[in-house]
């Protein structure tokens, strides 16, 4: 997990990303799961800072998902942004 590595906008990017595309399916979590994704949200907004996860996250939730599939599958390739 990119949060896990110390790549918080990466992270943040991320889950925007997924936040996105679970609305645009009209996904409805459960509390379980929100709970959970309350707590790496925090977490990751904890180690960018406010403005800087809101702009990631911002980013993130703008992604078409074949960007956002394409941005997370590059994790690792040589000359990836975190």
């Amino acid at each position: 997990m990119a949060r896990n590595r110390g790549q918080f906008d990466r992270a943040a990017r991320l889950l925007g990303a997924a936040d996105a595309v679970l609305d645009a399916i009209g996904n409805t979590r459960r509390p379980r799961e929100q709970a959970a994704l309350e707590q790496r949200i925090a977490a990751t907004r904890a180690g960018l800072g406010d403005d800087a996860f809101n702009e990631a996250w911002g980013h993130g939730r703008a992604m078409t998902q074949e960007q956002a599939i394409d941005y997370a599958l590059a994790a690792g390739q040589p000359g990836t942004r975190s």
